[in-house]
């Protein structure tokens, strides 16, 4: 809404013109894609999506913007009557979830002697976990019944020993730091 505010002192007068600012109310995310919506502008304003803190770009105009990638995007006001941008913008960090789990190479298949080691690498920074055969793809799970875990950065691979292992069937998992398994 446009609010016109006039303030008289004597023998000056001002008017100043307030316009409704624009809010970001929503972000949906659907895939690789978050779809943000804002608020309706009042008769004779005009809110655009900006690239930049406060922008002057007059292109979009819609009421959803549509961000593929994480960033910070924004939103100002313009006065159509007046042909003037609002003093501020509103503003929104868009951060697109990790749901993809990492990936393990170099783990040591077959049968291990007692005493030699164990490898595994990940693909991404997160834990790797030594687990019996048969355990559930489960972080609580894995938890409870975990022979040795190691933190782990990408491509450095996590080194477990066998001395004093029962003998047995184990399985790695790699958990990435967003908790993907």
């Amino acid at each position: 809404m446009n609010h016109r505010i006039c303030l008289s002192l004597l023998f000056a007068s001002a008017c100043i013109s307030m316009m409704a600012q624009p809010r970001i109310t929503s972000i949906t995310y659907e895939g690789d894609e978050a779809i943000l919506t804002r608020n309706n502008p009042p008769a004779g304003v005009v809110y655009y999506w900006q690239g930049t803190s406060c922008g002057e770009l007059m292109v979009n105009s819609d009421p959803t913007y549509v961000a593929t990638t994480s960033s910070t995007f924004y939103i100002r006001a313009y006065l159509s009557s007046s042909a003037s941008w609002a003093s501020s913008c509103a503003s929104t960090v868009v951060i697109f979830p990790d749901v993809i789990a990492p990936v393990l190479s170099g783990v040591t298949e077959g049968d291990v002697e007692q005493g030699n080691e164990i490898s595994a690498t990940s693909n991404e920074d997160g834990m790797i976990y030594l687990v019996p055969l048969g355990t559930a793809a489960d972080l609580g799970t894995i938890n409870a019944v975990k022979v040795d875990e190691a933190a782990v950065s990408a491509g450095v691979p996590a080194v477990f020993p066998t001395a004093g292992l029962s003998l047995g069937d184990y399985i790695v998992y790699a958990v990435d730091e967003a908790g993907n398994i």
